[in-house]
């Protein structure tokens, strides 16, 4: 069984290439400098009587600023951002779905609006998740 260590590694090194963004994995300590991709920790599923392959879901969110003084301005550089990153994944696990050997099989499987919350306050974000076998 793959760990959720080499499933962050895998995707983060997935992200590498995204221009004017910051790739942090797992917990953020500390504000982040925004916009960031925030690789978070994998859902696990064990697919029992499927080969033995296991069910990662890896949620990397795409964070932008908190809506202050100018949220249509935020949320426009938010909406600008997440498309590029999503392509950008789609296009890697398109051209390799083991990630170089890291995992069984691998795929961009959607999105969704939500907020990402560090130390306690709270940051639109868009979180794609990838879809891992392994």
């Amino acid at each position: 069984m793959i760990t959720p260590a080499i499933v962050r590694q895998a995707v983060g090194n997935a992200l590498e290439g995204v221009s004017a963004t910051v790739v942090a994995a797992g917990v953020v300590d500390g504000l982040p400098v925004l916009p960031a991709i925030v690789v978070g920790m994998p859902a696990w599923d064990h697919r029992e009587g499927t080969f033995c392959l296991d069910e990662w879901t890896v949620p990397v969110a795409v964070v932008s600023p908190a809506a202050g003084t100018s949220p249509t301005a935020e949320l426009a550089q938010l909406e600008e951002l997440w498309p590029q990153v999503a392509q950008h994944l789609i296009d890697v696990t398109e051209a390799d779905q083991t990630l170089g050997g890291l995992v069984g099989n691998c795929g961009v499987k959607g999105s969704e609006f939500g907020s990402y919350d560090v130390q306690g306050q709270s940051f639109p974000c868009v979180i794609i998740n990838i879809e891992i076998l392994g």
